[in-house]
């Protein structure tokens, strides 16, 4: 577990997320370093209250977390996640938030290895339901990262089968399908939560070319 245990309370889970983000920094700058491929790591921005950034106001309407791509920021609310989590007891089950930030932090990888310039700059122009294939293709990659990284330190960080089953459970009411907002950019629940256990059952980065995949996989 790192060294500070998640809570209800906005300073223990702020201790948790600064302490599991140490570990994704040298994680990913580990695997761009094996590249040769330049990385900085992401401006933390985890927030009891709300403000303005460069990518608007937080807490966003329908996010209690995002990532922003101008000033490679992870916006996380204290106490707001745990209420777009399901109320889930941080103390009962940390891997859900510990999922959740590396999922954000997926979106600082595809954003330092061009990823996400690129797919935004190929649809930009195009129609509404062309950016949202996209966008769901963007986000089921930053979950399949979530899981490749949440496998790699299940054992450091108390990642039992019972909780990861629970997480990927909880996942399949994030989706379009679920959420209530209208939206079709994140994808459906069925397939938020699989490629999540995708990424953490086979362990590898290369697994999660969402860009690839069948449209069925991404809907």
């Amino acid at each position: 577990m790192p060294r500070a245990a998640p809570s209800a309370r906005a300073a223990h889970m702020n201790a948790f997320l600064h302490a599991v983000t140490d570990c994704l920094d040298r994680a990913w700058a580990t695997k761009f370093d094996q590249a040769r491929a330049v990385f900085l790591t992401p401006r933390r921005v985890y927030y009891s209250r709300g403000g303005r950034g460069p990518c608007g106001t937080y807490p966003a309407e329908t996010a209690a977390a995002y990532y922003c791509p101008s000033n490679r920021g992870m916006y996380i609310g204290l106490t707001h996640v745990i209420g777009a989590s399901g109320q889930v007891n941080p103390a009962a089950n940390h891997v859900v938030y510990l999922a959740l930030l590396a999922h954000e932090y997926g979106h600082h990888v595809q954003s330092m290895a061009g990823i996400g310039g690129a797919w935004w700059w190929e649809v930009s122009d195009k129609s509404r339901a062309a950016r949202d294939a996209h966008s769901r293709r963007n986000e089921l990659q930053a979950q399949c990262l979530a899981g490749v990284f949440t496998r790699s330190v299940r054992g450091s960080l108390a990642v039992t089968s019972g909780l990861w089953r629970q997480t990927v459970q909880g996942d399949y009411r994030r989706g379009d399908d679920q959420n209530g907002y209208g939206l079709r950019d994140h994808g459906s629940g069925a397939n938020y939560a699989a490629w999540l256990h995708h990424g953490y059952r086979y362990g590898r980065i290369a697994y999660c070319n969402t860009w690839v995949a069948a449209a069925s996989d991404v809907s």
